[in-house]
């Protein structure tokens, strides 16, 4: 926080108290800020859009990441032949799926809400299995032998004991949709942050491309505290189960 705090104080210093960087290059903070309070309804409607599309896309990416990360971790018939294209998605650049997802599925929220997912769903797969693999194998085999199985199994024992491993891809994921949706906003959108900074860069409005990158900072930013918080105190919850 002081980091951030000081290195807006340098650019506030650099770009509007000295003046040496003009604002067509870099904006100072201030300007951001005015911009986007004089444009608030504007970029409401813009951040609105974002946070929808890849909200949907992160929790798809969640529940089909944690589900295909159990499946993984449980048969490995399955692992070996699937799990090559957990690492394509791993690999897949928003960039480049993007376009095809528009041409697809159209430049509404379900495009944007694929690509966000797609990007997200990796970290959730590897974190998943990473934690049920590391379990400690007498820990499922007495839970076995109290009658667990099945769903009984992977609900009370498996998730809650790789929870810690899910949430730190829980956290890259936040990023990723973020990224994916962003992208595809990029590619073909009326609306949407990514619209907004594509938008600038056609009309060369380095204000909207400026402000929609800081909103997009802290709604990063924000995720990522919010999701270390939960973290944290599940960790205290299992220690004092314990």
């Amino acid at each position: 926080m002081l980091f951030g705090c000081t290195l807006t104080g340098v650019w506030e210093l650099l770009t509007s108290a000295t003046g040496s960087i003009p604002e067509w290059m870099l904006p100072a903070p201030s300007s951001i800020v005015v911009h986007v309070i004089d444009n608030a309804d504007l970029f409401l409607v813009h951040t609105r859009t974002t946070c929808i599309e890849f909200l949907i896309g992160y929790a798809t990416a969640l529940v089909l990441g944690v589900l295909w990360g159990v499946v993984l971790s449980q048969f490995r018939i399955v692992r070996e032949a699937s799990y090559p294209y957990v690492i394509i998605l791993g690999a897949l650049p928003a960039a480049a799926f993007a376009p095809i997802a528009n041409i697809w599925f159209g430049y509404g929220l379900v495009s944007k809400a694929i690509v966000a997912a797609a990007i997200a769903i990796f970290p959730v797969v590897t974190s998943t299995v990473t934690g049920i693999q590391t379990i400690p194998r007498e820990a499922v085999e007495a839970a076995m032998l109290d009658g667990a199985g099945g769903f009984v199994l992977v609900s009370k024992i498996l998730l809650p004991l790789a929870l810690p491993s899910i949430m730190i891809g829980m956290r890259i994921a936040w990023a990723g949709a973020i990224i994916g949706a962003i992208t595809s906003e990029i590619f073909g959108a009326v609306r949407g942050l990514g619209y907004a900074i594509q938008f600038g860069l056609r009309m060369s409005r380095v204000l909207d491309i400026f402000a929609a990158t800081g909103i997009l900072s802290i709604l990063s930013v924000t995720g990522y505290l919010i999701l270390r918080t939960l973290e944290k105190r599940f960790s205290v919850t299992m220690w004092v189960s314990k």
